[in-house]
């Protein structure tokens, strides 16, 4: 059995520690939230840019609903994606699809290849959300 793809990726593993710019203004410096990223819906992404916004001291007054995606945040969106796409690209890279079919491999690693080529497409689909935005 195979998983169908995910509604989305999640998302885990930021934190503010007190070195960034934004820790200040941070009531929970040890938090470390988890975001849902959907590679077809660039809303899903909001969340994370605003706790992006205050790890790196931008500034979070004055964003309606419609403003959250700027040119000042859009950079810290980027680079988190490209870090994940890079982990899990590099996972998914030591097996192919053909060696995943093989009956000798274990069912629990199959499924867990599937999972991370599902996540692997919402951060990609994400990142093209972002250049596309840009452009």
């Amino acid at each position: 059995y195979y998983p169908a793809q995910s509604d989305c990726a999640l998302l885990g593993g930021l934190s503010i520690n007190h070195n960034d710019p934004g820790a200040k203004f941070a009531k929970r410096l040890q938090s470390s939230p988890t975001f849902c990223i959907s590679g077809t819906n660039v809303d899903s992404m909001k969340e994370l840019a605003q706790f992006l916004r205050m790890k790196h001291g931008l500034s979070t007054k004055n964003l309606h609903s419609g403003a959250w995606l700027d040119e000042d945040v859009v950079p810290f969106l980027t680079q988190v994606l490209e870090e994940r796409i890079s982990r899990l690209g590099d996972l998914t890279e030591t097996e192919s699809e053909t060696e995943l079919e093989d009956e000798s491999i274990p069912q629990r690693r199959r499924y867990m290849y599937h999972v991370t080529r599902s996540d692997l497409a919402h951060f990609l689909g994400s990142l093209e959300l972002l250049k596309e935005w840009k452009s």
